[in-house]
């Protein structure tokens, strides 16, 4: 009887855990959208771009480094030209980080890196007079680097942050913030 309570009890669990999981959390791959007959139409790979859209506006993160629409309208470009076989990260990491990477969101980075900079002025810079432009020139360092050469990872852009805050720190003759190069 306890084997039979135990039992019934585990199941029920199984069974509202995959009522209670969302069917967008599931993931779908490039091949996801190929499952019927091995291909995909142009549908399926308007629905594959859908869904990259949503998963890239889903992921805050993602979202403030990148443009989700840019990213989807390149990835259903690149998703036309490579055809079904390209699986999706691969087409995704070319976006995003490749040689040929775009999307960038550069106004977003750069406001965010400028309000950064601005806590971190108050605190240890707060007796300085040239904060303004001192957090401008780091917010514009950061989307500029950022947007030249993508890569979504933590430590990343924390390394940019870092570095230019110690370049923006540097003056010229006149005293005015040194940009980064």
């Amino acid at each position: 009887m306890n084997r039979l309570l135990i039992l019934f009890s585990f199941l029920m669990m199984a069974l509202l855990s995959g009522v209670a999981s969302p069917a967008s959390a599931q993931v779908m791959d490039s091949y996801y959208f190929m499952r019927d007959d091995g291909k995909q139409s142009p549908e399926e790979m308007e629905l594959e771009t859908q869904y990259v859209f949503s998963t890239c506006n889903r992921n805050t993160y993602q979202r403030m480094y990148f443009k989700c629409e840019c990213v989807a309208g390149a990835f259903l470009q690149k998703r036309e030209r490579l055809g079904s076989v390209a699986p999706q990260e691969e087409i995704l990491q070319q976006i995003m980080r490749g040689k040929d990477a775009q999307c960038a969101n550069t106004l977003t980075i750069a406001g965010s890196a400028y309000s950064e900079c601005q806590q971190y002025a108050r605190t240890f810079r707060e007796y300085k007079k040239d904060n303004e432009e001192f957090c401008t020139c780091v917010g514009n360092t950061v989307a500029k680097r950022f947007t030249k050469d993508p890569f979504l990872r933590t430590t990343y852009i924390r390394k940019l942050h870092t570095n230019a805050l110690v370049e923006c720190n540097r003056r010229d003759a006149n005293g005015n913030p040194l940009p980064g190069q």
